[in-house]
């Protein structure tokens, strides 16, 4: 007797789909998202960068950090959205261990996390659009923990938030 069964869909069916959400949730037919690829290790980290409708210069930005059997892009409406909507930039992505970055490139999870927002934070820093003194993680379940040790090593990053439940 079979129980259950997981299908994994392609990236591209999942990012339509997040971006159909996006829109849904009201940000009209054109949602402020932009896909991302954060240089890592040998490999990118797939993600998505979000912003207030119409925002430009500098703004602050929320790295939302799923824990480790979801999508960062299951933490929109948890972390992202609410954070858009107080004016940061939210960015949401797949880490290692985390579903497009596991299931379709093998890269396992890694319990050193400050090696994995590291690189998000040097992303991030690169881009014209975010206020390189305003930038806080946030993590939720496992990355309850992840974000906290994280923020025992960045030395730039702001703030932070780490929901451990």
């Amino acid at each position: 007797m079979v129980l259950f069964t997981a299908v994994f869909f392609p990236v591209a069916v999942l990012a339509g789909c997040f971006f159909a959400a996006v829109s849904f949730v009201g940000f009209g037919s054109r949602p402020p998202a932009e896909p991302v690829s954060i240089p890592y290790e040998d490999t990118s980290l797939p993600g998505f960068l979000l912003s207030p409708p119409d925002a430009s210069g500098p703004l602050p930005t929320l790295i939302v950090n799923n824990g480790s059997d979801g999508p960062g892009s299951s933490t929109w409406t948890l972390l992202g959205a609410p954070a858009v909507a107080r004016g940061f930039r939210a960015l949401s992505f797949d880490g290692p261990g985390q579903q497009s970055i596991l299931f379709g490139r093998g890269v396992p999870f890694r319990p050193d996390w400050e090696n994995v927002v590291t690189p998000v934070v040097d992303f991030l820093l690169a881009r014209p659009d975010v206020d390189p003194r305003r930038i806080a993680p946030a993590g939720i379940s496992q990355a309850g923990y992840w974000v906290p040790r994280a923020l025992a090593f960045e030395y730039r990053i702001a703030a932070a938030v780490a929901d451990p439940e």
